[in-house]
């Protein structure tokens, strides 16, 4: 089954403009996020999807394959949908959001692994440990069943006890693995529209809940930093 990574990336962005090309330690970030992943299948299978020439340049410099979208795409999960259709039906999507340029090669082959033995769209979770992300509306929380399906995702804090208490809690680590066939469903049904709850919390994977799409979501270990805001530009490059 061949498999590659493509990366979303647009250049607008409401708390962040240019985000895609802000420096890290003399690095643009989405070619920090496209060193981050080459080593798991390879330079040549990592894709970015943008419907900015701005971006598409500084990918192609570096020697990453670009993929132009349409700058219609309500998420970055239908860009990626868009870009999917340049790949045969046999063609495994991972989906690594551009501003994760701290994602690990662990985290993506536990994704793949699990996806050998599980037919669903895939993704992952890391437990919280401290209070202030769990109360942090930048950071998405999930609830899972026992069988790891996802039940529920929000920028909220959730779970929580009936006095508003954290007690233990995961958090969304953004990168997915689709099934083709899930894909195409998920941007058939965001043609017009995003579905409700996925506009309130502004989570794109409740359009596969809300529509009966099953996707399990997997443990793993990441304190990787997304960027969302300047301060996590700071926390980032005391890392890097």
């Amino acid at each position: 089954m061949n498999t590659v990574i493509i990366i979303p990336a647009r250049f607008e962005s409401s708390r962040l403009p240019g985000k895609p090309l802000i420096k890290l330690n003399g690095i643009p970030m989405i070619i920090r996020t496209c060193m981050s992943c080459e080593s798991s299948f390879g330079k040549e299978s990592v894709y970015v999807a943008t419907d900015d020439i701005r971006i598409e340049k500084m990918c192609m410099e570096y020697g990453y394959n670009v993929i132009l979208t349409s700058s219609d795409c309500l998420t970055g999960t239908d860009r990626v949908a868009e870009a999917s259709k340049k790949f045969s039906d046999d063609t495994y999507i991972i989906n690594v959001q551009g501003d994760e340029p701290m994602i690990t090669e662990s985290v993506i082959s536990n994704l793949y692994e699990y996806s050998k033995l599980n037919k669903y769209t895939i993704t992952c979770k890391t437990k919280i440990y401290e209070e202030d992300e769990f109360r942090n509306p930048n950071i998405v929380k999930v609830v899972t069943g026992d069988d790891s399906s996802l039940l529920f995702a929000s920028r909220s804090p959730i779970p929580t006890t009936k006095n508003k208490n954290f007690i233990n809690a995961y958090k969304h680590v953004p990168i997915y693995g689709f099934l083709k066939k899930d894909l195409d469903e998920f941007y058939r049904l965001g043609m017009y529209r995003k579905s409700t709850l996925e506009n309130i919390e502004d989570v794109e994977m409740l359009r596969f809940i809300e529509h009966g799409i099953c996707i399990k979501c997997i443990n793993v270990e990441y304190d990787g930093v997304s960027v969302d805001t300047p301060d996590d530009i700071i926390k980032i490059e005391k890392i890097l």
